[in-house]
């Protein structure tokens, strides 16, 4: 998990600026801090990996608004 980062899709970008899905502050936060740039650990740092998957879920509603890069 410390090499995986995750990166927003069009669909993603699309929420922030729209707020279509009223997601809760949380789940936003969560969707605008996904940049490509920060780790999966990094973000564990500021909620736990179980809330985090949880609201990643919640925060997609099924669809896949990010892409998961493993950097080798």
């Amino acid at each position: 998990m410390e090499s995986t980062f995750y990166e927003k899709t069009a669909a993603g970008i699309s929420e922030i600026s729209t707020r279509s899905q009223q997601l809760n502050f949380k789940e936003r936060q969560l969707l605008i801090l996904i940049d490509g740039k920060i780790s999966v650990a990094a973000l564990t740092q500021l909620m736990p990996l179980p809330d985090l998957l949880l609201r990643l879920e919640k925060t997609t509603n099924g669809r896949n608004d990010y892409t998961v890069d493993s950097p080798s």
